[in-house]
């Protein structure tokens, strides 16, 4: 489960993945204004000595970037157990409104 929230004017992205490897297990890009996270465990077999929980599996989210996100200063780290994704975001735009026209086959714009 990813937990998104605002701070400082960042987004920062937490994500639970215990038992990762973050160099050779997980993966963070951006595209087209989206933030894709993809961390993936694969099962090991393991002498049966003990019963144990064994998390293993494919971790994905894509999040679309708020407008301002300043793509390049993206930072990700991996403290213990949990991912953080610092997304820094600037000044958000303003959108105004644009009406656009409709017209019918044969008008011309």
């Amino acid at each position: 489960m990813a937990l998104e929230f605002r701070q400082g004017g960042q987004l920062v992205i937490q994500a639970e993945l215990p038992g990762l490897d973050p160099h050779r297990d997980v993966r963070v890009w951006i595209a087209n204004d989206v933030l894709h996270i993809r961390a993936s465990r694969e099962f090991v077999a393991e002498p049966a000595e003990h019963a144990s929980d064994l998390r293993f599996g494919t971790f994905v989210r894509d999040i679309a970037l708020p407008p301002g996100t300043i793509a390049e200063q993206v930072s990700a780290r991996y403290r213990g157990t949990t991912l953080e994704i610092r997304v820094p975001l600037g000044p958000q735009r303003r959108l105004q409104r644009i009406e656009v026209p409709v017209l019918m086959p044969n008008e011309r714009p």
